[in-house]
C-alpha cells in the first residue's frame, strides 16, 4: 500500500511540471501556428478533416514539449520564443512528412526543387503544399537553414528506403530495425538542430537514441495497424514478446548509460521526463505478454484487442504508473 502510493506521488510529480508548459504550448500552438492550418482547411476541406487537424494540434502540442522543453535539459538554456515557435511549426509538419509519400516527383530536380524550399515551387498534393508552407515559415528561423534542409532531405530518403525495406516481406528484423530506427533517429536531430544541440558531441548521441525509442515505442503501439498494412517492424516479426521487451529496456539502458555524463541533476530531470513517455510501452508489452504466448509468438494469431492497448483504460493508467515508478 505505501509502495503504490509512493508511486503514484513519483507519477503526479512528474505530471504537474509537465502541465503547466502543456498549457502554455497549447495557447502558443493557437496563437501562431493555428491561423495557417486555417487557411489551409479553407483551400482543401475535403482533405483537412477534423480528424487530420487534431492530429496536427496534438503534434504541435506534444512534440515541442517532450523534445523542446526535454532537450533543452542537454543545454544551460531554456527554449527561448524564436525556438520555440520553429519547433510548434516543424512538430506540425512532422506527420505531414509521412504523408509526402503521396508526392509524386516526375524528376529528381523536381525534388530538390522541394527542398532547396524556392518559394515559386508548387506541390502537388494538398498535405505536401501545408508542409512546403511550414518549411517556408520556418526557414528564416532558423541559424542554419542549409543544415536543416539537408538534414530534412535525409529524412525524406531515409523514410523512402525504410518504405522499401519494411514493405518486403523476405526482409530480416535486423534490416528492419536499422531502417526503420534511421529514419526517427534523423528526424529527431531536426529537433536538435533547431536547439542548435548538433555541434554538442554528447548531446547528439542522446537524440539519436531517444529518435530510436520513439520509433520503437510507435512500432509495439502500432503494431496491429502496420500488421494490416503489410508494413513488417521489429514488433510485427517478434517471435518472442519476452525478447521484444528485453530489447526494449536494452535501448533504454543505452540511453540512460549515455546520460551519464551529465550533472546529476539535469540527468535525473532528463531521464525522469523521457521515461514519463517511453514507460507507456511496458504496459503494451504487459498486455502482449497477457493476451498472448509471450516466448513463441506470431502476431497472425492474435486480433486487434489482443494486440492494441488502449491507454484511456483505467487498468493501463494504474499499470502505467507502477511502470513509471520501475526506473532507478
Amino acid at each position: 500500500m505505501r509502495k503504490s502510493i509512493l508511486d503514484y506521488g513519483r507519477f503526479f510529480g512528474q505530471l504537474l511540471p509537465l502541465s503547466a508548459p502543456l498549457v502554455r504550448q497549447f495557447f502558443f500552438y493557437h496563437c501562431n501556428v493555428k491561423p495557417l492550418i486555417k487557411s489551409w482547411k479553407s483551400r482543401f476541406p475535403d482533405i483537412a478533416t477534423n480528424k487530420e487537424i487534431k492530429r496536427l494540434l496534438f503534434f504541435g502540442v506534444f512534440i515541442p514539449v517532450m523534445q523542446g522543453n526535454g532537450f533543452a535539459l542537454l543545454r544551460k538554456e531554456k527554449m527561448n520564443r524564436k525556438e520555440r515557435l520553429t519547433m510548434t511549426l516543424f512538430a506540425t509538419a512532422t506527420p505531414l512528412f509521412d504523408d509526402f509519400f503521396d508526392e509524386n516527383f516526375s524528376t529528381h530536380e523536381e525534388l530538390e526543387e522541394f527542398f532547396r524550399l524556392r518559394e515559386n515551387y508548387l506541390p502537388k498534393h494538398p498535405k505536401s503544399i501545408l508542409l512546403f508552407e511550414l518549411l517556408l515559415t520556418i526557414k528564416p528561423l532558423l541559424s542554419h537553414p542549409e543544415e536543416f534542409i539537408h538534414l530534412a532531405y535525409q529524412v525524406y530518403t531515409a523514410q523512402q528506403h525504410a518504405k522499401k525495406i519494411q514493405s518486403d516481406i523476405n526482409s530480416d528484423v535486423n534490416a528492419i530495425f536499422i531502417a526503420s530506427m534511421d529514419k526517427c533517429e534523423k528526424s529527431c536531430l531536426l529537433f536538435g538542430e533547431i536547439l542548435n544541440l548538433l555541434e554538442i558531441a554528447q548531446a547528439k548521441l542522446i537524440i539519436l537514441q531517444c529518435g530510436l525509442l520513439i520509433q520503437f515505442t510507435d512500432d509495439i503501439f502500432d503494431m496491429w495497424m502496420d500488421e494490416q498494412s503489410g508494413i513488417h517492424t521489429v514488433a510485427t516479426k517478434a517471435t518472442s514478446i519476452a525478447a521484444l521487451e528485453q530489447h526494449y529496456l536494452l535501448e533504454w539502458d543505452k540511453l540512460k548509460q549515455l546520460c551519464q555524463s551529465l550533472p546529476e541533476k539535469k540527468r535525473k530531470r532528463f531521464l525522469d521526463f523521457q521515461w514519463f513517455f517511453f514507460s507507456r510501452t511496458l504496459v503494451a508489452l504487459h498486455q502482449l505478454k497477457s493476451t498472448c504466448n509471450p516466448l513463441n509468438f506470431d502476431i497472425k494469431n492474435y486480433n486487434r484487442t489482443e494486440l492494441v492497448c488502449d491507454m484511456a483504460k483505467w487498468s493501463n493508467f494504474k499499470r502505467w504508473v507502477n511502470a513509471f515508478s520501475l526506473l532507478k
